[in-house]
């Protein structure tokens, strides 16, 4: 056989009509608008953007959407093969700590900076030409960005957490200095900032950081120490903390502090790059370790109220990173859902089979229902900063660890399961899921561990009765459902709600002990019962605007699990029966209409 009829025989492994999946239409997750693809997105922003906003928030979508799913992932994938390196010392032997960056990288940070993703609202020509951009369009616009690179969200990241600690506690001199070059939609106006808190003693022990803070005798602070994950570690500023009271032990005597690696004088700071890591992911952002040989410093806000500042920043930068996580899910997704319905086997597209089928179904549930909790929380805190009210910050204090930790937990699994989906294919580095695995895995440890995050749940339940607004105001929520679909569905969030109290309610009562080894739990059910309120309104919102049943199927095929309590004998033996049957469905082209939502509810049993 000649190469010609081998390359023919080949393509016979493509059977793109005989699926019935829209994804079909892709031969993969490169090269294609993340945003044209993603009806579910699409759909959810409408239950959440003022109507003035959705006008215009299309173009811009499909603008970054296009640009992310063509030149921002081609260039990841470059970069990720040659990451950053340390220049150490120059041609003198003098010590310039530099960071050489691979310049595809450079390209696709400034371009996201430059799009806006930080200063989108700080940006007067953005700010006239369309306007001022919610939270959940914000959200939107790093989701978009993630799918193609989960490190150029570190940046971002780290930005919109140096945004709150100068707007909230900086004093004015420092604001009007720094805050203008962070948001800048300019790369010569800009300046870039790195975070770190980790020391060798530890990650989550913050109180026993031993970087030592000074005043020198014309009252500059000086630090002196290492700092061990540094993220973004080439950037023009550096926010860390400091033991501002060495006679003050753990986080009670610590400052915040930004660092310029430029003096205002022009020369550079006394701040050195021990190392840089050799990463199992995010290639291209550049993390090392730091040392700050009485490196010049400014103090934020008051001496000794670092870590309160730094658990502010924390809940913003741990939603930020709920956000880029949700992405890497839906990238998987993406390319899990396109193989497989192009991939021919056994006569058919493997998408036939009935245990393909099941998995891409839950799958697609977990992320709708992940990112419905996603654009919830961004809509707490699009309310807390619009009024101030408390229920509204308390709110977004409580969800922000509940989504992280379940984002971060989730893209994992979801990375990996895109491999095992796509089969053997999978585990090579040009299908492009083995890096959304490395990548992945920084998620449920970066900004707090899901341990960490649980805890930081609990302690919101316990110590400021964060559970309260947040369920009161699923409550509302369910009692303003209009449509039958949606009224069935919020049914089962109000009985989701109900148990997470009563939970909550009985460990109160509990040991310390038994209260943090429950702490995941107790975070999977608030995600849970937040996460289906939200899809209950957004289904809602889908009926009635145009009678598309689609996320009404979604979120009862989520109640049903979440509410199925199967032991493995009751599973193998009854579990989820005509689930597979669903796929044309919900991975079809057509909407989902009120007929087709009766058969799913009959198929289901339900």
């Amino acid at each position: 056989m000649n190469v010609s009829a081998l390359q023919a025989d080949a393509s016979l492994e493509l059977d793109v009509a005989a699926s019935p999946s829209r994804y079909r239409h892709h031969e993969s997750g490169r090269n294609v608008n993340y945003y044209d693809t993603d009806d579910n997105l699409r759909r959810t922003l409408e239950a959440y953007l003022p109507e003035p906003v959705a006008r215009w928030a299309d173009e811009p979508l499909r603008e970054l959407g296009a640009r992310a799913g063509t030149e921002l992932a081609r260039r990841a994938d470059v970069y990720d093969a040659a990451g950053p390196a340390l220049v150490r010392y120059d041609k003198l032997g003098r010590d310039v700590s530099q960071v050489a960056c691979h310049p595809d990288w450079l390209a696709s940070l400034n371009e996201v900076l430059d799009f806006g993703l930080v200063g989108w609202n700080h940006d007067p020509a953005r700010l006239a030409r369309y306007g001022r951009a919610p939270y959940p369009l914000l959200a939107a616009f790093q989701y978009l960005v993630a799918q193609a690179d989960m490190a150029l969200c570190c940046p971002l990241v780290i930005a919109h957490g140096a945004v709150v600690v100068l707007e909230r506690f900086a004093g004015p001199d420092l604001r009007d200095e720094l805050l203008p070059a962070v948001v800048a939609a300019s790369k010569a106006q800009r300046m870039q900032v790195a975070q770190v808190t980790t020391e060798i003693t530890g990650g989550s022990d913050v109180g026993a950081t031993r970087t030592v803070a000074r005043a020198d005798t014309a009252g500059r602070w000086r630090l002196t120490g290492e700092k061990w994950f540094a993220s973004n570690i080439g950037a023009d500023l550096i926010v860390t903390l400091a033991r501002v009271d060495e006679g003050t032990p753990g986080t009670k005597g610590l400052g915040m502090f930004v660092v310029p690696r430029v003096r205002r004088d022009g020369s550079p700071n006394t701040v050195s790059i021990r190392r840089l890591k050799d990463k199992m992911g995010i290639i291209g952002v550049p993390t090392g370790e730091l040392l700050f040989h009485g490196a010049e410093a400014t103090l934020i806000g008051d001496p000794g109220q670092g870590f309160s500042y730094m658990g502010e920043m924390l809940n913003h930068t741990r939603f930020w990173n709920a956000v880029a996580a949700a992405g890497i899910m839906r990238r998987s997704l993406l390319e899990a859902a396109t193989y497989t319905a192009r991939r021919a086997s056994f006569g058919t597209t493997v998408d036939h089979f009935p245990m393909m089928r099941e998995r891409l179904i839950w799958l697609d549930a977990d992320l709708t229902a992940t990112l419905s909790l996603l654009m919830h929380t961004a809509a707490a805190l699009e309310e807390a900063e619009a009024d101030g009210a408390g229920d509204d910050r308390l709110r977004f204090r409580t969800l922000a660890p509940v989504v992280k930790y379940r984002s971060g937990e989730q893209n994992v699994d979801f990375a990996r399961a895109a491999i095992e989906l796509i089969g053997g294919n999978g585990y090579v580095a040009t299908f492009g899921t083995p890096r959304l695995l490395r990548d992945a895995q920084i998620n449920p440890i970066w900004e707090g561990t899901s341990n960490i995050c649980a805890l930081d749940l609990w302690r919101a339940i316990t110590r400021q009765r964060g559970h309260e607004p947040v369920f009161d105001r699923c409550e509302q929520m369910v009692a303003a459902l209009a449509t039958r679909p949606a009224r069935r569905v919020g049914e089962a969030a109000l009985h989701a709600v109900r148990d997470a109290r009563e939970v909550i309610a009985a460990l109160a009562r509990a040991s310390r002990t038994r209260q943090e080894q429950q702490a995941r739990r107790v975070a999977d059910l608030v995600g849970d019962a937040v996460a289906l309120t939200a899809m209950a309104a957004e289904a809602d919102a889908d009926v009635s605007r145009d009678s598309d049943h689609r996320k009404a199927v979604v979120a009862e095929l989520f109640a049903l699990r979440m509410n199925g309590g199967h032991t493995r004998r009751s599973a193998a033996l009854d579990g989820f029966d005509g689930v597979p049957g669903l796929y044309p469905m919900l991975f079809g082209d057509a909407p989902l209409d009120a007929v087709g939502y009766r058969r799913a509810l009959t198929a289901l049993g339900r």
